[in-house]
């Protein structure tokens, strides 16, 4: 048995941010019909640590059974790295055999940029003027330039605001 493992360069050339979107629309509806599972994430705080894990499973249909596990050291950045540390395990639909283990980081990175995209296209009035993006995003700044070029919703914008810590 063979195991795919992406670091975030590969993640980053494969996974476009338009892919993403399409393949999230589609995740998110069958969330909502109860085809796709996906359980709250279980933390693990162990007393003493020098951080915690979040654990976040999944299952489709088609696409298998999914795992993304994390750990976040908040001191890690003083050290030159990034607080969140972790991966996605991707396992087979009908085996359970594991087939990839993908950096979480890039995933995340991309996933969410997506999913802002995807809401965006469903709750934002046409006729929005304004932009507004908060939360703990790596690179809010990217993050916005990728929703905007995904929707063409630059030339229409009048006030972008952007929020959180980035």
């Amino acid at each position: 048995m063979k195991i795919l493992v992406l670091a975030s360069k590969h993640v980053r050339e494969l996974l476009t941010y338009r892919e993403c979107a399409d393949v999230m629309r589609e995740a998110l509806a069958g969330l909502a019909r109860g085809q796709i599972q996906q359980p709250l994430r279980t933390v693990v705080r162990p007393r003493d640590a020098a951080g915690f894990m979040g654990l976040m499973p999944s299952y489709s249909p088609e696409a298998g059974y999914g795992l993304k596990a994390l750990v976040i050291t908040p001191r890690n950045p003083a050290v030159g790295k990034d607080a969140h540390q972790g991966g996605v395990l991707l396992f087979d639909v009908q085996t359970g055999e594991p087939l990839a283990l993908i950096n979480a980081s890039a995933i995340t990175e991309v996933r969410t940029a997506a999913v802002s995209a995807v809401a965006t296209d469903l709750l934002a009035r046409p006729e929005a003027a304004e932009l507004a993006v908060i939360g703990g995003v790596p690179d809010l700044a990217q993050h916005v330039l990728k929703v905007e070029r995904r929707h063409g919703t630059a030339p229409n914008r009048e006030r972008l605001i952007v929020g959180g810590a980035g």
